[in-house]
């Protein structure tokens, strides 16, 4: 048997580790929209390198015009951001953090309900409930990558967008797209500069293709 304050001290535990839980799910969905995000950001480096390669092929002249050596010195910035990305990417295994985060999110839950179970019975057992605390804190700590900072603050705006109040809720939302929007620049700024280089190249190429220049 516990008492009422051990009771509180367990529920509030049991709470802690739901929002783990859900913070890890959050974390596993970005990790999962980055790996898609590098995918499409390698197949659109990959299209230019196609297509500037065929151009120069095609037109002879080309390759000698200061277009030409635009295009050139692009492509080869585009070589280089491939092939880092590419490296990144497999050193950073996203896909298997975003496995293993769902895995251990899953694994939480599973105690936490048999948590709950233990904290609605007749009688709670405090060595179960603890023993339940220790299998949590297993849990978290055979992952190596935990969730940062700005999980916790992204969780907390979900959680805001479930309250009552249209204004409350409207508030919330446009904060989590902030969020999303600012963590998306400061991660992604690098890969947007390459695309907007890339995009010049694809420009000069237009160009040449229509007989402008």
């Amino acid at each position: 048997m516990i008492n009422e304050s051990e009771k509180n001290h367990f529920f509030k535990t049991k709470g802690k580790m739901e929002k783990t839980a859900y913070i890890r799910f959050n974390l596993a969905e970005r990790m999962d929209r980055y790996e898609k995000g590098s995918v499409i950001f390698s197949a659109l480096l990959s299209v230019y390198l196609i297509c500037s390669s065929v151009a120069l092929f095609a037109n002879g002249n080309l390759a000698s015009s200061a277009d030409g050596h635009a295009v050139t010195l692009i492509g080869i910035i585009a070589s280089v951001s491939l092939l880092v990305v590419n490296l990144l990417d497999n050193a950073e295994g996203r896909a298997l953090h975003a496995r293993e985060m769902r895995e251990s999110a899953q694994k939480i839950l599973e105690i936490v309900s048999r948590m709950d179970c233990e904290l609605v019975s007749s009688a709670p057992d405090s060595d179960n409930l603890k023993g339940f605390v220790g299998e949590y804190h297993s849990a978290i700590e055979r992952q190596g990558q935990n969730h940062q900072a700005w999980d916790n603050e992204l969780y907390e705006t979900l959680e805001g967008m479930r309250r009552d109040g249209f204004f409350s809720r409207l508030w919330f939302y446009f904060w989590h797209k902030y969020l999303w929007s600012k963590r998306l620049l400061l991660d992604w700024w690098l890969y947007l500069l390459i695309l907007g280089i890339c995009a010049i190249g694809f420009y000069f190429l237009f160009l040449r293709a229509i007989g402008y220049s």
